[in-house]
């Protein structure tokens, strides 16, 4: 229910977000992953955004646009932050930060649906000091985690769990880096088909500006990039046309097999599973309501949903080598993004046929 006039709006909002935490990046010292965190949830809040003026087009200048032309449409951005004990963080969800979308449209309530991720933060560390080129890594992963993912994602599900990846904006790389990684990028796009809204929103952002200049990437846990040139090698990588080819392709798997922009992984949630991007999967278009409310209640501090993984995962979850200082779990902070679409207490449409 976002129309092409819609989309740039949300695209300047999620990119201007985007622009100030990756410039962080740029420091000759740049933050920690905990302090990107902090920043980054603290930066969607509305009020923040109020006080500290950081953001050019703000939640604010964001609600007059979308509602310029009449359009019933409220959008809501919220942070809650929760405090656990240090031991029960280290037992459960493995992550820094939950993100929930939720679109509700009151007047066509089928189109209504939600999303939850656990985010796994990481960043990109320079190749030497406030340099970044394709070999600067995402030193911070270490095998234990690892392991600790990969139970989580057999309980939750593959799709539940995403790295988020900062990074410096992509023309904050060393010139010939930045080079490598538009070539990247335009073979990505030349195997694309952008024939649906989302799609032609970005062909038009590539055409307006010239490339990709994001910083915050969202990627699979499964198999996630090492480098900055395999973080760019996998980007929009499941927007490929070319990948649907083969009969046998798993949907789920094709959305495991690439990275993508903040703002483009947000995006795509909206565009009503029509884009054969693979990107859209845990959602309740896509998977069961319980399961997406699973994760979000894992994401929000609900005792009863920490408890019942922690049963589940049984001794994975209570091993001889747990580590509180380096187990992260229980997010500190839960991001959701909600969309109203209509009036708040709904609209019936006197429809005669049966297409609603």
């Amino acid at each position: 229910m976002f129309s092409p006039y819609h989309l740039p709006f949300l695209i300047k909002y999620f990119d201007g977000i985007d622009k100030v935490i990756a410039t962080r990046m740029l420091r000759i010292v740049p933050p920690s992953e905990p302090t990107l965190t902090e920043e980054f949830c603290a930066l969607m809040s509305p009020a923040n955004q109020r006080r500290e003026g950081a953001l050019a087009f703000d939640a604010d200048h964001l609600q007059a646009a979308l509602t310029s032309h009449g359009d019933l449409i409220d959008a809501d951005f919220t942070i809650e932050t929760h405090q656990h004990s240090q031991r029960m963080e280290a037992y459960v969800s493995q992550a820094d930060f939950a993100l929930v979308l939720e679109v509700e449209n009151t007047i066509l309530p089928s189109e209504s649906w939600r999303a939850a991720y656990l985010m796994q933060a990481k960043r990109l560390f320079p190749a030497s000091v406030g340099h970044y080129d394709v070999g600067s890594k995402f030193a911070s992963t270490s095998k234990s985690q690892e392991k600790r993912i990969r139970s989580l994602a057999r309980i939750l599900g593959e799709n539940a769990l995403r790295y988020c990846l900062y990074c410096p904006p992509v023309s904050g790389y060393e010139p010939q880096t930045l080079g490598a990684i538009r070539a990247l990028h335009m073979r990505a796009f030349s195997s694309m088909i952008f024939d649906y809204p989302v799609g032609l929103a970005l062909h038009e952002e590539i055409r307006r500006s010239g490339g990709i200049d994001a910083g915050i990437w969202v990627a699979a846990t499964k198999s996630p990039p090492v480098t900055a040139a395999d973080l760019h090698d996998q980007a929009f990588r499941s927007y490929d046309v070319t990948v649907f080819r083969d009969a046998a392709a798993v949907r789920s798997d094709v959305a495991l097999q690439g990275a993508s922009p903040l703002t483009w992984f947000i995006l795509h949630h909206l565009d009503l599973g029509t884009s054969r991007s693979g990107l859209v999967q845990n959602s309740t278009r896509t998977m069961s309501a319980k399961s997406v409310d699973r994760v979000r209640a894992i994401g929000s501090g609900d005792p009863k949903a920490a408890q019942d993984l922690i049963d589940e995962l049984g001794s994975e979850a209570r091993s001889a080598d747990f580590d509180p200082e380096s187990m992260k779990v229980l997010p500190a902070n839960i991001v959701t993004i909600r969309l109203r679409v209509g009036p708040t207490d709904g609209l019936q449409l006197p429809l005669s046929g049966s297409r609603v």
